[in-house]
């Protein structure tokens, strides 16, 4: 075997081998952290003490309120049902029919997200969207102009002797939100042995795109622990899948193809989440997956405040980039493709396009690029496709000769390669640089 013959031989099989360990690696964080994650909570709920004579849980009664907070970027209505999230807009982005006077909604429909949930004394699970919160402020719409921050509270009272706050911090310049959860004097009411708090996005992100499916072949959950991304994708039908995370979480997302929703706890948060995703059927051979985002939230009594940064917005890179999420972008193996695709292809495309304002032609004249780029891998490739050809014939010779002998046949073929010169990887390996152009392209 010559030189040329046994480097391929080795690609190929590094190649081979590592698809086979990414694909075996995934198999197993999709079925043991769920099952983990399912046994963990049975346990908590069994754990929890439950007094059957505690007093319920009461709350003052408010008025219902929805209050509209919008910038030149976003348009979001607030419920007073658990200070929750009704809705979310990106004014610069409209719905796939190109009615350019409504703007994208990332909450599903009926939703009340971005809300919290404990359980009480009595074992019963107690939700946001059933505790009446009291608005701070008498208006009904705020607009936050650019460069201006604004900051708004709502207060429940809860029976006996506690307060639950909470908090939204808006900037009319950027897509994020802080916000803040406050509790106190709710030892009356939180078990001792079960006192936490979930923090939640619990129904994933509302599809915008004509097709379903190309949506949900984009949608995942990510979490990202102390600089390392994984990633939870509801591959089947009606069969939920659920991880756990602990330590130092960096943040939590959910994606959908061109929008991202991110949980961001503040630098060095030592804790635990957990996410999970489902995948449904829908008419004409749709489907859609949703994911739910938690984190797990002590409380120790007394006040405690748990501050979080919400990021919905665009899967744009440099937005993405200056929050600390670039890992909620695919750029596809970690160790071998993604280097390629986030720190070449993607700043090139983007020069491109910041002389060319029009995509379309910045995709057009990046591939022209790329073509010309890779054309001594392509004139190698067609070498190599032109003579497996021209040794076709003596191929099938082989096969027929030896067809009940592997070993010898495989043996005779790289004799055959190392007559001809031919690298059996040679034809192969060339395309994954252009399939990462390809899929770049796609994803831009």
């Amino acid at each position: 075997m010559d030189r040329q013959s046994l480097i391929g031989v080795i690609l190929i099989s590094v190649v081979v081998g590592l698809w086979i360990f990414f694909q075996s690696s995934t198999t197993q964080r999709d079925v043991t952290p769920q099952k983990t994650a399912q046994k963990t909570e049975q346990q908590e709920v069994k754990k929890a003490a439950v007094v059957p004579d505690a007093p319920p849980v009461n709350f003052q009664s408010a008025p219902s309120r929805t209050i509209t907070v919008a910038s030149d970027l976003y348009r979001i209505r607030l419920s007073s049902d658990g200070a929750t999230v009704r809705s979310w807009q990106l004014k610069k982005y409209h719905p796939w029919y190109k009615d350019t006077s409504a703007h994208v909604d990332i909450v599903q429909p009926g939703a009340y997200e971005y809300g919290f949930s404990f359980r009480a004394m009595n074992g019963k699970k107690v939700e946001a969207r059933s505790i009446p919160f009291m608005w701070e402020t008498d208006k009904d719409s705020i607009y936050v102009a650019p460069g201006q921050t604004l900051t708004i509270r709502a207060t429940a009272m809860v029976s006996p002797g506690g307060t639950i706050t909470r908090s939204y911090t808006f900037s009319g310049d950027h897509y994020d939100v802080g916000t803040e959860l406050a509790l106190d004097g709710m030892e009356g009411v939180i078990p001792q042995t079960n006192r936490y708090v979930n923090l939640e996005w619990s129904r994933g992100i509302r599809y915008q795109e004509g097709s379903s499916v190309d949506e949900s072949n984009n949608a995942v959950a990510i979490v990202s622990t102390n600089g390392d991304v994984d990633e939870l994708d509801a591959s089947e039908f009606n069969a939920p899948v659920e991880k756990n995370a602990n330590g130092t979480i960096d943040y939590l997302a959910t994606r959908s193809k061109y929008f991202a929703v991110a949980m961001i706890p503040p630098k060095g948060f030592d804790g635990s989440a957990f996410y999970k995703g489902v995948r449904y059927g829908l008419p004409d051979e749709g489907y859609e997956e949703q994911y739910s985002l938690t984190f797990k939230l002590p409380y120790a009594g007394g006040l405690q405040k748990h501050a979080m940064t919400l990021y919905v917005g665009p899967m744009q890179y440099d937005t993405l980039a200056s929050y600390g999420l670039t890992g909620i972008m695919n750029f596809g193996w970690k160790w071998i493709v993604k280097p390629i695709g986030e720190y070449f292809m993607l700043p090139t495309l983007k020069f491109i396009n910041s002389g060319i304002p029009n995509y379309g032609i910045a995709i057009i004249l990046f591939a022209l690029l790329m073509k010309l780029l890779l054309y001594p891998l392509g004139i190698t490739q067609m070498k190599s496709a032109r003579k497996m050809q021209l040794v076709a014939p003596l191929m099938n010779e082989i096969r027929e000769k030896y067809k009940d002998d592997n070993q010898t046949q495989q043996q005779e073929m790289m004799k055959l390669y190392s007559e001809y010169g031919i690298n059996p990887a040679g034809g192969c390996l060339p395309l994954l640089l252009k399939c990462r152009s390809c899929t770049l392209c796609m994803q831009f």
